[in-house]
């Protein structure tokens, strides 16, 4: 037997805390642990599998002979060149409005990447359609490759190929995706409602254009609250189980009887048309979403205030004339939206103010047509000449002091 190999194995196999050693001596916390840690665990070779061999340093040059491995070489030198480009601006000293289109190149620049990776005829569609590596290296399917050779987490090489998927079967979605018009996120959150197999594909193909609107023109917590009360229309088994299912689609009605008791009946009922999406406000005041069957549900147990849209999306005037939003007045502007109405805002409206659009001191009326939520520094921003109002289409709009409009 050879006693030093055995040696060698034992020490190979022995604990951490064993490796780091006992000795009263030894650091026990601290860079200096840090760093005895890092030579203990150090692998031993042959321990772990060799490096799967995605390398930075060689996308420059053609990954294969002939003009198939020519083409794609050049087009990936160029890419990493137009990236490092990109990359080596110092945006320190940039005036604001370069920084604004700076911001707005590097990220159409990564929308377009993303989607050369998970077009349909991109690497994540290719591989995920016909998997050339399943016979060749083993792989047995398309994500295990990419986790592996693209180092990427099973979660991330998932959200690629259900995006390549999606753009297979929604070609405009592919359109957009390859301009750059359409976000990543977006892409990936209707990526993730197209593999509802619960959806009738017709349907989805049917209004996937309407949604793309959405996703490009509204930011990105209102095309989410659009799609997600898309999918519960499109979808209503999905937010139930069976029995409440059963429960939700009953429509039940007392009818006294002449010499007393109750006649009970009841008739099913249907979730309204996806299509309708737009028109569905089911939220609680916080802005939290609910299936539009558990509204109806509510509504036949508890009060319900009977809330009217006109034609421009604005909820009616209700409450008296006052100084501030109160009651009903106050809940009309506060349901206007799910978040202050400043352009980029995330702050909820429960941290938000019934504020009006024109000043009260500039005689505007307290009703809800002249109300938005906003968030306090942003009612600071209007007292130094800062205006936020509602176009006859129903779309916010705010100007600086100067009168230019922020995008």
């Amino acid at each position: 037997m050879n006693r030093s190999g055995g040696a060698a194995a034992a020490a190979a196999t022995a604990p951490t805390e064993d490796r780091l050693g006992s000795d009263a001596s030894a650091p026990s916390s601290g860079i200096e642990y840090l760093d005895a840690w890092r030579v203990a665990v150090r692998p031993f070779p042959g321990s772990v599998p060799p490096f799967a061999g995605f390398s930075p340093t060689d996308t420059n040059s053609p990954v294969a002979d002939g003009a198939d491995g020519d083409v794609v070489g050049a087009a990936i030198a160029a890419a990493v060149a137009a990236i490092e480009s990109l990359g080596s601006i110092d945006a320190t000293d940039v005036e604001p409005g370069l920084l604004a289109q700076l911001v707005e190149g590097v990220e159409q620049a990564r929308r377009m990447i993303d989607a050369a990776a998970t077009a349909p005829t991109g690497v994540a569609g290719v591989i995920d359609a016909r998997n050339p590596f399943r016979t060749s290296h083993g792989y047995l399917n398309a994500r295990t490759f990419l986790t592996q050779r693209a180092q990427l987490s099973g979660p991330e090489a998932h959200r690629r190929l259900q995006t390549a998927r999606m753009r297979t079967r929604l070609p405009e979605w592919a359109t957009a995706a390859h301009t750059g018009t359409v976000g990543i996120a977006q892409s990936e959150a209707m990526a993730r409602v197209a593999a509802n197999t619960r959806i009738d594909p017709d349907v989805l193909a049917r209004d996937a254009g309407m949604l793309l609107d959405d996703a490009i023109s509204l930011p990105y917590t209102d095309f989410e609250r659009n799609l997600r009360t898309w999918e519960a229309l499109a979808d209503p088994d999905g937010d139930h189980t069976r029995n409440e299912r059963a429960t939700a689609r009953r429509d039940i009605n007392l009818h006294p009887r002449p010499h007393g008791g109750w006649n009970v009946t009841g008739t099913s009922g249907a979730t309204p048309d996806p299509r309708r999406f737009r028109n569905v406000v089911s939220r609680t005041k916080s802005g939290r979403r609910l299936h539009p069957d558990d509204t109806i549900n509510t509504a036949l147990v508890n009060h319900i205030r009977r809330v009217v849209y006109d034609s421009s999306g604005t909820i009616i005037e209700l409450g008296r004339r006052s100084r501030l939003f109160r009651g009903s007045s106050r809940d009309a502007v506060m349901l206007l939206l799910t978040m202050c109405v400043w352009i980029g805002c995330d702050q909820p409206v429960a941290w938000c103010d019934a504020d009006h659009s024109l000043g009260w001191k500039a005689h505007g009326a307290t009703v809800p047509r002249n109300g938005q939520p906003l968030y306090t520094g942003h009612q600071n921003l209007k007292e130094t000449g800062f205006q936020v109002h509602r176009d006859d289409h129903g779309h916010w709009h705010i100007t600086d002091p100067e009168g230019n409009e922020i995008t």
